[in-house]
């Protein structure tokens, strides 16, 4: 009983271990390279009206001063891309274009993996965004 009991244990351990969190202080040098994952639209984000649609994304992060771009995978033959120059604030990676275009994404670290999660809005087009690093 007492081997089982134990055994319980270290595995409620290693998966307290496991857990991914928001990361409490964002490191830049943990946000420069490529990310790349799904998004999710709405024609109207402030109505919440979900489409079948789901174009990828890819974001690349050049250096500390958080220059990059991100390029939106829009069908097999349409992408396009927006350079930035980045922001952290409020614990949060924040880039703004022209109009009222902006992406805000929060960097979540596991033991093995990170990804931002956040939300963007690109003219009345908005929805959630999650990216994956890439090795």
């Amino acid at each position: 009983m007492k081997k089982c009991s134990c055994l319980i244990i270290m595995i409620f351990v290693w998966l307290i271990g496991c857990v991914t969190t928001p990361e409490k202080q964002m490191n830049v040098s943990d946000l420069i390279g490529k990310w790349h994952g799904p998004m999710t639209t709405s024609l109207y984000p402030e109505t919440g009206h979900q489409s079948s649609y789901r174009p990828t994304a890819e974001l690349e992060i050049y250096n500390s001063e958080l220059k990059g771009q991100i390029i939106l995978f829009l069908s097999s033959n349409v992408r396009q891309s927006y350079p930035f120059h980045g922001q952290i604030k409020d614990n949060k990676l924040i880039a703004h274009w022209k109009g009222s275009r902006y992406m805000e994404l929060e960097l979540i670290k596991s033991r093995d993996s990170m990804r931002l999660d956040g939300k963007y809005d690109f003219i009345k087009v908005g929805g959630s965004i999650t990216l994956e690093k890439m090795p």
